[in-house]
């Protein structure tokens, strides 16, 4: 079973659950101390059944955009691990398995990271984790959480030889590209690429909406900048133009470390 044939329903059930009922537009951006509530509402609107029911809305949309991307990437035949920042409720989590399974990864084979200033949103997504269990029993953990240094040491203390990295912002960079997010983004990337085996790989994947397309790719541009500073070189690849992805909307790179 794919995480996309459940996660829907799953996050409905939640809100049943917390009374939360569907709002027709919640807040674009998750403030730190948002509620249960909120992030229920933001969530099944921009992740959920919400936006489908909206006027020349596109079911799954968010996955299907996610899921494009992730596509052009290939399994190496390595143990792969996802390190999403910005990570929500976990809908880049939930494609990145996806995509494992579809291109015959074992979920034993597969580690998950992120990171969010949530603390509802981090809750929501082991929470959603552990009803997903039910139906995909051999989910992988979450070594998810809000404090950028436990991140670091939960990447050391689980590193597994031979790893490829996936490093992903969904909707974040248009958001958070001040000195200090780069910075911290900056710093999670360093210390991904001293664990990196020779002939290991590592790539970022970036996407954000189509009305944040210039303060997006200010973002991205910036933690380009600020990996070209650390002595960090990157490759661009082609995002191929769909109905739903363009280069204005979304990147995806390679990344190397310092020679």
């Amino acid at each position: 079973m794919l995480v996309k044939d459940r996660y829907q329903h799953i996050i409905r059930d939640i809100m049943a659950e917390y009374g939360v009922r569907p709002t027709p537009l919640p807040d674009y951006v998750v403030p730190r101390s948002a509620s249960i509530g909120k992030v229920l509402q933001y969530t099944d609107y921009f992740v959920g059944k919400g936006n489908d029911t909206q006027p020349n809305a596109w079911p799954h949309y968010r996955y299907r955009r996610y899921r494009e991307l992730l596509n052009s990437l290939q399994p190496s035949g390595r143990r792969e691990a996802h390190v999403d920042l910005g990570c929500g409720a976990g809908l880049f989590s939930w494609t990145f398995l996806d995509w494992a399974t579809t291109n015959g990864v074992d979920h034993g084979e597969v580690d998950l990271y992120g990171l969010d200033h949530s603390p509802a949103m981090i809750y929501l997504a082991k929470e959603i984790r552990a009803r997903l269990i039910q139906d995909i029993p051999d989910y992988p953990e979450l070594h998810y959480g809000r404090d950028l240094d436990l991140l670091l040491q939960e990447l050391k203390n689980n590193y597994r030889e031979s790893s490829d990295y996936t490093i992903t912002f969904g909707h974040v960079l248009a958001q958070a590209h001040a000195p200090a997010d780069i910075k911290a983004f900056t710093r999670v990337i360093l210390d991904i690429l001293k664990l990196m085996d020779d002939g290991s790989n590592c790539f970022v994947v970036a996407v954000d909406a189509r009305v944040a397309s210039i303060p997006f790719a200010e973002g991205w541009c910036s933690l380009m900048m600020s990996l070209e500073g650390a002595n960090i070189r990157y490759k661009r690849h082609e995002v191929k133009r769909t109905s739903i992805n363009d280069c204005g909307r979304a990147r995806v790179a390679s990344l190397y470390p310092a020679e």
